[in-house]
């Protein structure tokens, strides 16, 4: 009964992880530091979700 409830929750996991990780992602991408910047801004409409 228990890997019901894991399997409903991994779509919601995945998205947390994603959401998470989408700030020091485009740090890597542009490359710039996480708190300045595109990364600080995205971070920003990010926590507005």
């Amino acid at each position: 009964m228990e890997r019901k409830g894991i399997s409903r929750n991994w779509l919601g996991l995945i998205v947390l992880a994603l959401f998470v990780a989408f700030p020091f992602v485009l740090a890597l991408l542009t490359g710039q530091p996480v708190n300045v910047g595109t990364p600080k801004f995205w971070q920003g409409m990010v926590i507005q979700i």
